[in-house]
């Protein structure tokens, strides 16, 4: 008999408010000033977010950060009001 496997997420992407998206950490100085956020900068300016953020249902409108937190603030700091993010189920 087969087992089912339950998708680790869901299957559409959603826009979020980045005021309901909490992050599991702060990003120090240091890595602001890294050549990584530099490139995620200039590539977010450019061409737009290429990975959706993925985020798991905290509450109502409330979602925790679980994977993009260098892209999450990037595009705080370029003054984004929402962003596009895959929805994790497990």
């Amino acid at each position: 008999m087969a087992k089912s496997v339950k998708d680790a997420f869901e299957l559409k992407v959603i826009t979020v408010p980045i005021a309901g998206i909490v992050p599991q950490r702060e990003l120090s100085p240091a890595i602001r000033a890294s050549l990584t956020y530099k490139q995620i900068t200039a590539s977010v300016k450019e061409v737009g977010l290429i990975q959706a953020l993925i985020v798991f249902p905290k509450g109502v409108d409330q979602y925790l950060l679980l994977d993009g937190h260098l892209r999450l603030d990037v595009i705080l700091h370029l003054g984004w009001t929402e962003v596009d993010c895959i929805v994790a189920t497990d």
